[in-house]
């Protein structure tokens, strides 16, 4: 039934809400929220190994374009609005105009949706391109535990943007998160000073710690500036967009990825303008290896927006 003129239109159905508890779940779905929450590192180690594979040992030569490795990660997930759409009509026959009401829904108001959804894309693109900037300069094994780090200065945002109330645990964990961070990074310069990372400083060609896969010090430090942009694009989104579901969580990454394949394109040619990014065509090698990371890239964000509903599913 359609809503008659005067009343809101029908909020999205709360999938959580209406999920059973972890004592009625049926075995696959337990099975299938194990996946989601395990799938997470997975997809994210995945997705940092064929980067730094891209960034430093491609057979056709390495392909260094942080803007077009976070674009096109990007760009892919606008894939979360195709089974979206055909959910929402599945389950309420619904025409086009209650399909963009659906939509609109979590944000309230059709300008509110488009500017929130740029914002949030804006900051999205930005730590990410940072990030595959930076990539290189850092092992896997630390880029793995660094991206992690950003809880940490989540902390600090939701303290200023959430108006959260200050807590002395969890500060003291924040210092504990910034000690592991320095020690590690010190383990990496040892390392690195010490000779794993000088045989390849002879090729002369691109960064002794990107070809020898090794990180340094100052790698895992410029790491944690994405992690912030990062920590403020999740705490922006649950200040902007609060108490969305799994779904409509999916459907926003699918609004992003429209902003990314409309407007941040341009970027392509601002950066070669400017001689900071130049654009190329990636050839065979390059290709095949930018579309398994971005299945990695696609594969993570659907894992890490879906595992919290995921663990609902899950015995205590």
């Amino acid at each position: 039934m359609k809503p008659s003129r005067g009343q809101p239109p029908r909020a999205p159905i709360n999938d959580a809400a209406a999920a059973p508890t972890a004592g009625t779940t049926p075995l696959w779905r337990r099975a299938l929220a194990v996946i989601c929450v395990l799938g997470v590192p997975v997809a994210n180690t995945g997705s940092i190994e064929f980067g730094r594979y891209m960034e430093a040992r491609l057979p056709g030569g390495a392909y260094h374009k942080g803007y077009a490795i976070a674009w096109l990660n990007h760009s892919v997930l606008i894939i979360f609005l195709l089974p979206w759409a055909a959910i929402v009509v599945a389950e309420r026959g619904c025409s086009g105009r209650e399909l963009w009401r659906a939509l609109v829904a979590p944000y309230g108001s059709t300008r509110r949706l488009v500017c929130v959804t740029f914002w949030l894309s804006l900051q999205y693109q930005l730590f990410n391109w940072v990030y595959w900037e930076f990539l290189p300069l850092a092992s896997a094994a630390s880029a793995m535990v660094i991206s992690q780090t950003s809880c940490m200065f989540a902390y600090f945002f939701a303290l200023v943007l959430l108006r959260e109330p200050p807590s002395l645990v969890r500060f003291a964990l924040v210092l504990l998160c910034f000690g592991g961070v320095c020690v590690m990074a010190y383990g990496d310069s040892a390392r690195f000073r010490g000779g794993e990372g000088s045989s390849s400083a002879e090729g002369g060609s691109g960064s002794a710690a990107a070809d020898s896969g090794e990180g340094s010090m100052e790698g895992d430090l410029l790491l944690l500036i994405p992690a912030a942009f990062n920590a403020l694009y999740a705490v922006e989104w649950k200040r902007l967009v609060p108490g969305v579901e799994a779904r409509d969580s999916l459907v926003g990454l699918g609004l992003l990825a429209f902003w990314h394949l409309v407007f941040w394109v341009w970027g392509f040619f601002l950066l070669n303008a400017l001689g900071w990014e130049v654009f190329e065509l990636p050839d065979h090698h390059q290709t095949v290896a930018l579309a398994i990371n971005a299945v990695f890239c696609t594969a993570g964000n659907f894992f890490f927006v879906s595992r919290a509903q995921a663990a609902n599913l899950l015995p205590a």
